[in-house]
């Protein structure tokens, strides 16, 4: 099966960054933006639907960064520096881990439009990887490891139930941080843990998704991790170097370079896909970004979208 899918948060349209400029400012009510949010939204679901999409996103409009709703929901949590998003011109709220971690209730839901995306079919969820978030916050609480990353996926797998019972029926972890650390073979062995027990009994297809960084020399670990998936960001990780590699899940293959306004030829893409499917052979495959579309304009976020359907159809009967 190959299928086209979107990783991450979706730029929002001048619109609504406009619209969100005058609510901070105090020219329109927080009802006002919701509306505006929510249009944009359906525009985005509708993008995916007209592009042959199977399983679609609402674009994560809500969302201010990957971390954000479990700051301002998870307690032992507390907001911390902007800090940059890699090697990006973007920022995220570093977390801040000074107390053990806890919810009393589940919170995802509210920054995903769970109904809009119900009425159209299957739909997926992009949730932080346990390793990126477990890295990329700053832990004065717990200073172990194992302790963290198991208290953080209890929340998770919470979460996951919660939105699994909703509909969602793809769960994606990203997970960049796992191709810019040096990981010890513990630290590789209990994330490994920590994802067993956190997708154990999921019935949704899960995906964890590497990016921003060369995903050689941990691929082949992540491949005995119990996902269905394992994503590779083909831009910054070498087809060449990887091709031998015998690749026993479903690959997320990150071909079209969203940190970049050129448009891409989908000619070049398909008979790129076309390699890695001779080589690496997936039991399935998805063609993606490599990453958010959020760094581009919207206009050639949108025309990225329409290229991944031009692929789409290219390939019909080739793989």
């Amino acid at each position: 099966m190959v299928d086209i899918q979107l990783t991450g948060i979706f730029p929002r349209s001048n619109e609504l960054i406009r619209a969100t400029w005058d609510y901070e400012k105090g020219k329109i009510d927080k009802e006002t933006l919701e509306n505006k949010i929510e249009k944009d939204t359906k525009r985005i679901i509708e993008l995916q639907l007209q592009t042959g999409f199977r399983y679609i996103t609402d674009g994560m409009l809500l969302w201010q960064d990957l971390f954000r709703p479990f700051i301002e929901n998870i307690e032992g949590i507390s907001p911390g520096p902007l800090t940059r998003w890699f090697n990006n011109n973007t920022f995220f709220r570093k977390p801040i881990i000074d107390n053990k971690l806890s919810s009393s209730r589940t919170f995802l839901h509210e920054y995903i439009y769970v109904d809009l995306l119900s009425e159209n079919g299957h739909w997926k969820v992009i949730l932080p990887g346990l390793f990126t978030f477990v890295k990329l916050s700053a832990d004065t609480y717990y200073k172990n490891f194992k302790n963290l990353i198991m208290d953080f996926s209890r929340i998770i797998k919470a979460e996951i139930t919660n939105l699994t019972n909703r509909g969602a029926s793809f769960i994606q972890f990203n997970e960049p941080a796992i191709t810019w650390c040096t990981l010890t073979k513990e630290e590789i062995n209990l994330a490994k843990e920590a994802y067993r027990f956190l997708i154990d009994d999921v019935s949704a297809r899960t995906c964890i998704h590497t990016y921003f960084g060369d995903a050689t020399p941990i691929l082949s670990p992540l491949l005995d991790y119990p996902v269905d998936y394992i994503g590779v960001d083909f831009y910054s990780t070498t087809f060449e170097e990887i091709r031998e590699i015998s690749f026993s899940k479903g690959l997320l293959c990150g071909c079209i370079d969203s940190r970049s306004s050129l448009l891409e030829k989908p000619s070049n893409i398909s008979s790129f896909i076309e390699d890695v499917n001779e080589y690496m052979k997936p039991q399935d495959m998805v063609i993606s970004q490599n990453c958010d579309l959020e760094f581009l304009p919207r206009n050639v976020a949108e025309k990225k979208v329409k290229l991944l359907a031009e692929v789409l159809k290219m390939l019909e009967g080739k793989l």
